[in-house]
């Protein structure tokens, strides 16, 4: 388990569990703008996020996340 992510790790992690075509510059756009994104995938990411750093994740502030980049951030805060 690593206590810290790299935004390729990140980015490997959703589109392993999307399989979606993510990149490092896509992290940015909001999830309605991200195509085939389904409300499920923030629900998985935010798992394999937290089994990936050892640690649970703000529920509150990743729910509230308009897009990728801002589970990131709640990831590595």
């Amino acid at each position: 388990m690593s206590m810290s992510m790299t935004k390729e790790r990140f980015v490997e992690l959703v589109r392993t569990e999307s399989g979606l075509e993510i990149t490092e510059f896509g992290l940015s756009t909001p999830f309605d703008g991200v195509a085939g994104w389904d409300s499920m995938y923030l629900l998985k990411v935010i798992t394999v996020v937290e089994a990936e750093i050892g640690r649970p994740l703000s529920v509150v502030r990743a729910m509230e996340s308009k897009c990728l980049d801002d589970i990131y951030r709640v990831a590595t805060a």
